[in-house]
């Protein structure tokens, strides 16, 4: 069976977006979830040499693309400038708590000292990304 390339144009459209814009609940693409939704939607959308089309087939239209989307890359903007100072800081904390217990178990003398540390809160949840998705080009 010979499949256009405006057929495969189409499957990479459809993996270049989110599955969540199509009405599933899922964050990423699945070679399973994405042939589904390619056999349902392939004759609606003129394409009906992929109306029968399996995974195998829809892997191998992404891979003439490298394209991969349920394997994504995160990236994290940083608008801190003062971050590696304050992450330095965070992390002798902790080094001055382990030596502490350390000494503590030792036996040997220690300057009295209370170390709090506040770094999550368990009682809030993200409500939604600070930044947005970066589709692939």
């Amino acid at each position: 069976m010979q499949i256009s390339s405006e057929a495969k144009a189409w499957v990479t459209e459809l993996a270049c977006r989110k599955p969540l814009d199509f009405g599933y609940p899922h964050e990423l693409w699945t070679i399973q979830l994405l042939a589904e939704h390619v056999r349902k939607h392939a004759n609606k959308y003129g394409f009906p040499s992929l109306a029968r089309a399996g995974k195998s087939v829809i892997h191998g239209i992404l891979a003439e693309q490298s394209l991969r989307p349920w394997k994504i890359n995160y990236y994290l903007e940083r608008r801190d400038p003062d971050f590696d100072v304050k992450k330095a800081h965070v992390l002798m904390t902790y080094k001055e708590a382990s030596l502490q217990q350390e000494r503590i178990k030792n036996g040997e003398p220690v300057e009295k000292k209370v170390i709090v540390s506040v770094d999550e809160k368990p009682g809030c949840q993200v409500l939604k990304n600070t930044a947005d998705d970066r589709l692939p080009v």
